[in-house]
Parts: structure tokens; sequence; C-alpha cells
């Protein structure tokens, strides 16, 4: 099962990694005003609007315009005052045409660099607990893997979980209204959710499987343990994926406030659930296949063979003498 394509599955999470993150660098997702520090107003011309906004006049500072309808517009500004907000709404109704305000929303640079300080901690916090967690829960499974490793295993899930909407996001960007937002972040805090407790439960029948070994006294190869883990979850997880992934489906289509949230969290689901089921176990897997931990009980084991077997051997050395 996983452990045939180990590799394979590992290739694909690590591409998807290092895609999204080329993507985010090269292309750059839409940041909102909240973390860019600028000023976005959404109006609704009473007539369709093309000729008027192309000839768009110069107002004293950069003005981006992005088309979201016939009639809707979208201006993105640097941050603007009580005063500076008013002269473009009068610009904009005597060089295009009356208009209605839909949404407004200005935030200084020093707000957004909070806000987004706030957003980054709030993840970074999340993560560092579920490393602990994940390596408190699992220190009584220790051999043949050390603990700790589920820990780093899962963070690398995670990582891949949280940076393939960020990718996707970037990928979109020129062709869409899609913004990383306080709701982009609030989806990437459900991933880890919901990422994280699937990993979880895969990692958790791995450890019954250990439990049940040592119990019994039966020795199994760690790959069989890795495909118990994957092949009595996966059941379990695409229902679950299918069932979340449904309503959110439904958000999209008929629920506009929302759709680019429904986005962020489907792509973050999805990349879950492959995760969950086949980048973490495969992980785990080679990593214990290129560097195995070294039972203690095992050394000393054979330590105190090889004492035993210097001991023989100087006695036979005596009563050849």
């Amino acid at each position: 099962m996983v452990s045939n394509h180990a590799k394979i599955h590992a290739f694909i999470g690590i591409g998807l990694i290092v895609l999204s993150v080329l993507c985010t660098l090269i292309i750059g997702p839409n940041i909102a005003p909240e973390f860019a520090g600028r000023a976005e107003l959404q109006v609704v011309f009473t007539e369709a609007q093309e000729d008027g906004v192309a000839q768009f006049g110069d107002i004293g500072y950069a003005v981006a315009i992005q088309q979201v309808s016939a009639t809707e517009y979208t201006f993105t500004t640097q941050s603007l005052d009580a005063d500076a907000y008013s002269a473009l709404q009068a610009h904009i109704a005597e060089q295009i045409g009356e208009f209605e305000v839909k949404e407004y929303r200005s935030y200084s640079p020093s707000i957004s660099k909070e806000l987004l300080y706030k957003a980054v901690l709030a993840l970074l916090v999340a993560v560092g607990i579920i490393i602990v967690y994940i390596s408190l829960v699992f220190r009584k499974s220790s051999r043949p893997v050390a603990s700790w490793k589920y820990g780093i295993t899962a963070t690398f899930a995670l990582v891949h979980d949280t940076i393939i909407p960020l990718g996707l996001f970037a990928i979109i960007a020129p062709f869409t209204t899609a913004m990383v937002d306080t709701l982009f972040v609030t989806a990437l805090l459900a991933t880890l959710g919901y990422s994280i407790n699937d990993t979880i439960v895969v990692f958790d029948r791995m450890r019954d499987r250990l439990r049940m070994n040592r119990e019994k006294n039966r020795k199994e190869p760690f790959t069989e343990t890795v495909d118990y883990g994957v092949r009595s979850s996966l059941r379990r997880s695409l229902y679950t994926s299918v069932s979340t992934v449904t309503p959110l489906v439904l958000l999209f289509l008929f629920v506009s406030a929302t759709q680019w949230f429904s986005i962020a969290l489907f792509a973050g689901v999805v990349a879950g659930t492959y995760s969950s089921l086949f980048f973490a176990p495969s992980l785990l897997l080679l990593w214990h296949h290129h560097f195995p931990q070294k039972d203690k009980k095992d050394q000393k084991l054979s330590e105190t063979e090889a004492a035993e077997k210097m001991l023989r051997n100087s006695f036979q050395d005596e009563s050849t003498l």
C-alpha cells in the first residue's frame, strides 16, 4: 500500500510544496488591505462603465482598478484619511459617473503590520502546540520510531497543507479577486485543525498496532505497521473529507461573500487528506528506513553478549595453556 510507493508519495508532497513556494514568491497572491496597509473602495455604478473607467484621470497617487462585473468595480490605493476618501469619491463621480459605495476599508501601515504579526503568530503558536501535543501523546511509542519524529513529520504535513492554498491563491491572483485576508487565515487555521486530526488518527492506529505487537511479543516490519495504520483509517478519512467538502462547494456556488474562503478551505481539506493518508506516513517510513533508531535495549543486549564472548574466549585461552 503506502510502503510500496512511499518515495512517490513523498516526492509528490515535496513537489507541491516547492511549486507553491515558487508561485508565491514569483507571482504572489493578492494581499488584502488589512495586511498591506491600503484602502479599498468597492462601488456599484448606476450604469455599465467601460470607457469611463479606462479614462480614469490622475488623482495624485496610484489607484488600481479591478472590474468585478459590468457595473461593479474595486479601487485600491494607499491608506486614506477622511478628506482624501471624500476627494477620491468626488473624482470617481466626476470622471466616470454616479455610483453607490458597496464597501470601503482603509488600514494604516502600523495597524496592518500588527494584524499581520498576530496572524503569523497565531499560525506558529498553533503549530507549536500541535508538535508538543503529538510528542506527548506518542511518548510511549518510542520503538521503533522516536516520539518526537511523529511531531516533526506531522509538522511537515502541516506545512504542506497550509502552503498549497497560498500557492493556489498566487496562481489565480492575476485572474480573480481572491485575496489573502483574515478569512484566508481563518481557513488556514481550520485546515491545521482538520489535517492534524486526520494525521493523529493514522498515527494512533499505528500506535495501537505497535502496542499489540509488544503484548503478543510479535516482531513486525515497520512497513506493515504503517500500511495497517493507513488501511484502517482510509475509509473514515475519505468519508470525512467528502462530508466536509460538500458544504464548501455549496458555499462557493451560492454564497458570494465567502466564496474565496470556501476555495481556500477546500484546497486545505484536499491537501490535508492527501498528507494524512500518504505524505506523512511516507515521510515517517522513509525517515525510519534511512535513519533507523538505535534501540537501547538491543544495544545493551549486544554489549552483554560481546562481554560474555570475551570471557568465553579468555577461558578457552587459559584452558589451552
